[in-house]
């Protein structure tokens, strides 16, 4: 039974090695290449020249009052230059936090979205105006109450 198998794979192989043909005279099928820009048109304000997208991962943990938390999360950061003096980033992060007592009410193995968009604008060599909006875990010490206002 092992000879026949193998008998029939040898013919298959052999079969489709004396079907196959050697085509000569094709004409040369190039393609361009991008090196020096040769695809590219004179002016486009979609470039991936500016773009830049970078990825990241952290975990964190933190020992307090007896209590461990830890934040694992993944980054996601695209930069793009519009012009030489105007440039947009964000930053969109997915974040897990483990705690064993969750004090602001939100649900256990909920999968959490941090944001920041930005928008920096330099109008001269010495100034810049920056527009941010963003949505980012921020954790502070929750079991202390603050005496500086008391």
């Amino acid at each position: 039974m092992k000879t026949k198998i193998l008998n029939l794979i040898i013919l298959f192989f052999t079969a489709n090695i004396i079907f196959a043909q050697l085509k000569q005279n094709l004409p040369l099928q190039q393609l361009p290449s991008n090196l020096n820009n040769e695809l590219e048109d004179s002016f486009s304000i979609f470039s991936l020249n500016r773009l830049n997208i970078n990825h990241g991962f952290s975990m964190s943990t933190l020992y307090s009052n007896g209590q461990n938390i830890s934040i694992a999360g993944y980054t996601n950061s695209i930069n793009y230059i519009f012009k030489n003096n105007l440039i947009f980033n964000s930053n969109i992060t997915l974040y897990k936090e483990n705690r064993p007592i969750h004090l602001d009410n939100t649900k256990l193995n909920q999968l959490n979205i941090g944001y920041e968009l930005g928008l920096k604008y330099k109008p001269s060599k010495n100034s810049f105006i920056e527009l941010n909006i963003q949505s980012l875990p921020y954790y502070q010490n929750q079991y202390k109450n603050n005496r500086l206002f008391d």
